[in-house]
């Protein structure tokens, strides 16, 4: 039986995450650049395996349209930025370190985009379900992990879910919340699979337990807005998302005893243990860090253009006042937002990239669910990333949400011309 080169790559794409999330376990229990390379040692192999290929076939074809130079553009400055803050003097980075984390930016959205290239002929090809299934392993593996009395090195709660192979307690949620958007759209079939729908309908609820015990409102508040959209079809009618998604902060802010009124709902309060209204309002004290961030940029603004490096508000100094508010050193708090992030350690000029990508990738998707296409299901996933990213660091640097953004992003940064397998519908039948 013969290999294909595909298969290979598929496989290996489909132990990318939980590979991914193991390395961040792996980073801070015996050494942070190992934990790093076993990470992205799965997507490694893919680029390795298609520098050999291409060297034996002697020749390159650009597959890859302008999309992909904005992605490169973006991450090569997030690389960018941890140099930065090594020439700063940022606590804990070297050389060593600082090179695996930048080309850790770089490696796993290249593979993904190798894995459209080796599978533009594919016509069993469904990026969607590997890309489900990479993700439904890594939570498995973090339960097993889990059950088996390991715990989140990073940032955890007594009493509360810690999910080991994350990056921090709420990366797990909206790992989560992520999955489950994408379930719901394979939860119809239940007459041609009753076994499969079952199972799916068993892992969608298992993972609304697990949400719950994790217990992070912003997450389960937002997840629960968008899965009605979805599930009542609303959301073709909604206009302008992607304008009002940037504004989730202010509104948060400006709404935010309306948020706690919202948490104190019977419904909320039964998935939730910690619904104080100072808590809330402040929305665990990330607000005093935004203020901080607004500060910096009505009265301050170095780096306002072309960032401060990695972690740069330690660099300037921005968040010292924190420690009279929060205990530990200010200097690593980090802002809970990425937006905020890219916009302090990358600068404006960056961040215009990621709205421009997040644009492109919200109108691409958008049409794939408008035609109920095998990649409807990402764009649930693309919508919920697109709210999250402001108020949570989850899609920025190493955290996993990174990686899952811009694995989604992959998908239309392949030249259409050399996609020659037919568009499927959520059945796997043609579409017109």
């Amino acid at each position: 039986m013969t290999l294909k080169k595909h298969s290979l790559i598929n496989f290996l794409f489909l132990v990318g995450f939980p590979c991914y999330g193991v390395g961040s376990y792996l980073s801070f229990k015996v050494n942070f650049s190992v934990g790093v390379i076993f990470g992205v040692a799965p997507f490694l192999a893919i680029l390795l395996f298609y520098a050999i290929d291409m060297m034996y076939r002697g020749r390159v074809v650009r597959m890859v349209n302008g999309n992909y130079g904005l992605a490169m553009l973006f991450l090569s400055a997030t690389a960018a930025g941890y140099w930065v803050a090594l020439r700063n003097g940022y606590m804990g980075l070297n050389p060593v370190n600082t090179a695996s984390q930048s080309l850790s930016m770089l490696i796993p959205f290249n593979a993904a985009v190798v894995v459209q290239i080796y599978n533009r002929g594919n016509t069993e090809f469904n990026y969607t379900t590997l890309l489900l299934k990479s993700l439904g392993l890594l939570m498995l593996i973090n339960v097993l992990g889990f059950a088996a009395g390991m715990h989140n090195l990073v940032h955890g709660f007594t009493g509360r879910l810690s999910l080991p192979f994350m990056m921090g307690i709420y990366d797990g949620a909206h790992l989560l919340a992520v999955i489950n958007l994408m379930l719901i759209f394979y939860m119809s079939d239940f007459r041609n699979k009753p076994i499969t729908t079952a199972l799916i309908y068993a892992a969608f609820f298992i993972c609304l337990a697990m949400m719950a015990n994790i217990n992070s409102r912003l997450s389960i508040m937002i997840f629960f807005a968008l899965i009605v959209l979805f599930l009542t079809r609303a959301i073709k009618a909604v206009k302008g998302l992607f304008s009002i998604s940037i504004f989730t902060m202010p509104l948060l802010m400006s709404f935010s005893l309306l948020v706690y009124e919202i948490l104190t709902l019977p419904f909320f309060q039964a998935m939730l243990d910690r619904v104080s209204k100072e808590d809330v309002t402040t929305f665990n004290g990330r607000t005093y860090i935004w203020e901080g961030v607004w500060d910096w940029f009505l009265n301050d603004r170095r780096g306002l253009l072309f960032g401060n490096g990695y972690m740069g508000q330690a660099h300037i100094g921005m968040l010292d006042y924190m420690a009279k508010l929060w205990d530990g050193d200010p200097h690593l708090i980090h802002m809970h937002s990425t937006f905020l992030e890219v916009l302090v350690d990358q600068g404006l000029l960056v961040l215009l990239l990621l709205y421009v990508l997040t644009y492109r990738g919200h109108r691409h998707f958008r049409r794939e669910y408008m035609d109920g296409s095998q990649d409807a299901p990402m764009y649930a996933a693309m919508v919920y990333l697109m709210f999250i990213w402001q108020i949570d660091i989850f899609c920025y640097g190493m955290d996993i949400g990174n990686p899952i953004l811009f694995s989604i992003f992959a998908v239309f940064c392949v030249k259409q011309q050399y996609i020659t397998r037919q568009r499927l519908d959520l059945k796997g039948l043609p579409l017109a």
